[in-house]
């Protein structure tokens, strides 16, 4: 049986069986009654999440419920609740950079007249 109530967490190694338990849970929820618009299912991966609930909804056959299901990664998750709901003195337009954007800002900044100047981790 699984918990009804609450988030679940579901940790564990590669080919244990995460998604096929995850996939059970979802098709077991929603025939439980549980509403498929209120689950959320997060991951690190888009082909992951996907992944999960095509699984999911071939259980159920074609155009059933869990295509109300909400699923992505936890970093879209997260920007996305970022983007609604901008704390209170943030810019109104967010922008998410990747690792070369941040090198190159680092570097940028390195460049200003006294940054850095004693700290070896800041010289190139």
């Amino acid at each position: 049986m699984y918990a009804t109530e609450g988030p679940v967490r579901v940790i564990a190694g590669a080919g244990s069986g995460k998604t096929r338990t995850i996939v059970y849970l979802l098709a077991d929820l929603v025939e439980e009654g549980v509403d498929p618009s209120s689950i959320l299912l997060l991951t690190f991966t888009r082909r992951a999440s996907q992944g999960m609930l095509q699984r999911a909804s071939a259980l159920f056959g074609e155009g059933r419920v869990l295509g109300r299901v909400q699923g992505g990664t936890f970093h879209a998750f997260a920007y996305g609740m970022l983007r609604r709901y901008t704390p209170e003195g943030w810019p109104e337009s967010l922008t998410v950079i990747d690792s070369s954007d941040g090198e190159s800002l680092v570097l940028e900044a390195t460049c200003e007249p006294g940054c850095g100047k004693e700290d070896r981790s800041f010289k190139e």
